[in-house]
């Protein structure tokens, strides 16, 4: 087994928004870590990928589906090929 990774100081490591790190490779998987702020431009998936909500929240807009909010603990993936889409950081509140 490999050296267990702290996802706060990983976090807390990060170079600023949109900028992902890998994590960690099991297999043909790689987890990567990286803070949304803002807008992200629309884009198109050319693998398969999951994305999990750590902290905060954001919102997910698709051209095929209505816009969804995704809080801390949610995970989705979007699936190689899939429809064009993009992400907005929601302001912090509290």
């Amino acid at each position: 087994m490999s050296d267990a990774v702290s996802i706060p100081e990983l976090i807390a490591g990060l170079a600023g928004p949109w900028q992902p790190v890998d994590v960690v490779q099991a297999n043909d998987a790689v987890v990567r870590l990286a803070r949304f702020e803002g807008a992200f431009p629309w884009h198109h998936h050319d693998e398969d990928e999951l994305f999990l909500c750590w902290d905060g929240s954001f919102r997910v807009e698709m051209e095929v589906a209505s816009p969804s909010r995704w809080a801390s603990a949610i995970c989705s993936w979007c699936h190689e090929g899939s429809s064009t889409g993009r992400w907005r950081r929601n302001a912090r509140t509290g």
